[in-house]
């Protein structure tokens, strides 16, 4: 194997200091990886990734489908890990959330709102450290390297990604999903609170 190659066989005068070459080495995988889900298992889906990960071996910039393929892998871990959980105790979420300061954000004429409760709720269904105890087959967690602050933090982008969307709103119960960072989330806001936030698996 040639390990100069992108550098005309030059190192010493041809560098890649930008360090695209390893955005086009993750593509070359990411290609090998959906010929192999496709030929074992062909299917749309997998047609699709393969041409996602085409394109982006072409195009600049473009992130190919390893970054979809690796949050389902991680949320897919996260729910064999979950079957290992042990209830917290209660004082702990309690003691995390003393210091919280709630998220109220306007959207039009519509108000919304995180509280103390809400992020409770949220913690203790969805996140390791804080789990109540309630399990069900769809249940998803967070990223155990995320604190509470980047739950929060996640939120309020959520909310401020689906402005339009609240604006709308009637007071209801409403849900819907939003990508951020390649992962999609499920919000939901009951009686102007949010009262649902979490990964998606699909």
């Amino acid at each position: 194997m040639n390990l100069y190659t992108y550098v005309e066989n030059n190192p010493l005068i041809r560098t890649d200091p930008s360090g695209h070459i390893w955005e086009t080495i993750a593509d070359i995988i990411g290609i090998g990886w959906s010929a192999v889900d496709f030929w074992n298992k062909p299917s749309w889906s997998n047609a699709g990734y393969l041409a996602w990960d085409v394109g982006a071996a072409f195009i600049p910039f473009i992130p190919g489908s390893y970054v979809a393929k690796g949050s389902k892998i991680f949320m897919n871990l996260d729910k064999a890990a979950a079957k290992t959980l042990k209830v917290a105790e209660s004082s702990k979420v309690v003691n995390a959330l003393k210091n919280f300061n709630s998220i109220n954000k306007k959207f039009g004429n519509v108000e919304v709102k995180l509280d103390k409760a809400n992020m409770t709720h949220i913690l203790e269904r969805h996140t390791f450290d804080y789990w109540g105890g309630v399990s069900k087959a769809d249940n998803t967690f967070f990223d155990p390297k995320m604190s509470v602050s980047d739950i929060k933090d996640l939120i309020n982008r959520a909310l401020n990604a689906s402005s339009d969307k609240i604006k709308s709103y009637k007071g209801g119960s409403m849900q819907w999903t939003v990508e951020l960072d390649g992962v999609k989330y499920q919000i939901g806001l009951d009686k102007y609170h949010v009262g649902q936030f979490h990964p998606v698996v699909k």
